[in-house]
């Protein structure tokens, strides 16, 4: 059975064109939040991580991340995404123009069992 949605991203266009680490991280923090807010709200954890940047001369770059396990936690989300973009710009050349953070293989958070009500 397959969910109607896969995945879920954010994308920005940047207040200006940048390649520096602590400015596109501040808008990479950004973006974790408001994604973090549709996949709380879709009862959703996810176990791939994914960001996006679309270059001053409009080529693509993607890099991502599978994680062991499925979370739902909005720092790990953040931790990873800002290690992507820290590896993603050691041999950047381009400015980057547009911004974007998704992720995917998604799961529905189940209800943990309570442990009383075995007995």
């Amino acid at each position: 059975e397959r969910d109607a949605s896969t995945q879920y991203s954010k994308i920005v266009t940047l207040k200006k064109d940048s390649k520096e680490y602590d400015f596109l991280a501040e808008n990479i923090n950004e973006l974790c939040k408001e994604l973090h807010e549709v996949i709380k709200k879709n009862n959703r954890m996810f176990k791939s991580i994914g960001v996006q940047f679309i270059m001053s001369d409009l080529t693509n770059k993607t890099k991502s991340r599978m994680l062991k396990n499925p979370t739902s936690s909005i720092e790990e989300l953040q931790k990873n995404a800002s290690q992507l973009l820290k590896e993603a710009l050691e041999d950047q050349k381009n400015t980057v123009r547009r911004l974007g953070v998704k992720v995917s293989e998604l799961s529905e958070i189940r209800g943990q069992s309570n442990i009383t009500s075995y007995f």
